[in-house]
């Protein structure tokens, strides 16, 4: 920190090497840059806010990760030949999985940070957005 030693020392030779007409200029041109760029640090703060607050909200809705129980079949079913059965129209969507669900959604987060998410896990995809997010606010800082 510099002490009114130092501070009366740097104007002092300011003011022998760009002149007293040129002291307010230049002045004013450091407060303008100084004001700008708090401006623009509160910005990139807001942004990293509203994507953190995005992420969590999608990554709260998700289920808990649930670990698959393995168990071996009791008996093996006997074979048949059947006909295919035909194809049935419905308007009835087939379930998706709380697993599918959750990957689907962390993928269109990805999507959105321009990730690509194509045959990666949850974890990875989870570890990627976080480091993209991350990344952005060390470079908006």
């Amino acid at each position: 920190m510099l002490g009114w030693p130092e501070i009366l020392l740097i104007f002092a030779v300011l003011l022998l090497v760009m002149g007293p007409s040129k002291l307010p200029e230049m002045a004013k041109a450091l407060g303008t840059a100084v004001r700008e760029f708090q401006r623009a640090t509160t910005t990139m703060e807001q942004e990293t806010r509203k994507l953190e607050t995005q992420l969590t909200a999608a990554t709260n809705s998700l289920p808990p990760l649930t670990q698959p129980t393995l168990t071996a079949p009791a008996s093996p079913a006997p074979v048949r030949a059947t006909a295919p059965a035909p194809a049935q129209t419905s308007a009835v969507e087939t379930p998706v999985s709380p697993e599918e669900d959750r990957k689907g959604k962390l993928s269109e987060i990805a999507k959105t940070l321009s990730i690509d998410s194509e045959g990666k896990t949850e974890e990875q995809l989870r570890a990627e957005i976080m480091k993209a997010l991350d990344g952005q606010s060390k470079k908006e800082a």
